[in-house]
Order: C-alpha cells, then structure tokens, then sequence
C-alpha cells in the first residue's frame, strides 16, 4: 500500500489535489471569516472550539501538503505548494 494510507489504494492524480485543494482552501476562508464576524459579536471565548476546529482544518491542510510534495517529486515546488497554500490569492 502506498503512502496514502488505508482507505485509498491508488495515488489520485494531480489534477484531484487541485480540486480538493481548493476545496479546502475555500472551507479554511469561509470558516475563518465567520469566526471573526461571530467572535467581534459574541467574543472569542465562546467561539474557543470554533478556533480548535479551524487549527485542525490547517493541519490536516498541512498533512496533505507534505504528501502532494512526497507523492509528486517531478512537479516544481510553487507548482505543488499552490495545491493547498494558492499563491494567487482570489
């Protein structure tokens, strides 16, 4: 089995980083924005868990990274960093 864990036996393409890349990209913002807007409303204690749950998006953000990098050694680096940390922000 490959370095994709259990569940997945086939390496996807990277094309399908892409597109989950900028899945996740676009959960990471949506999430981030709406804890701002609740916490400057309800302060940022009561959102504590919110803020857990985005720093465990971030990591599983970097877990991917680090797998795109090991998986995909033939692409440049901007190329595979753009998949889960985009350099032309939108």
């Amino acid at each position: 089995m490959g370095s994709w864990g259990a569940l997945m036996t086939l390496k996807p393409s990277f094309e399908e980083c892409q597109k989950i890349g900028a899945e996740f990209e676009q959960l990471r913002r949506t999430m981030l924005d709406l804890y701002v807007k609740a916490s400057n409303m309800f302060g940022s204690t009561v959102l504590s868990d919110m803020r857990k749950a985005i720093t465990n998006v971030e990591m599983s953000i970097g877990k991917m990274d680090s797998k795109v990098f090991k998986c995909y050694p033939d692409r440049e680096s901007s190329e595979r960093l753009d998949v889960f940390y985009p350099l032309n922000k939108k």
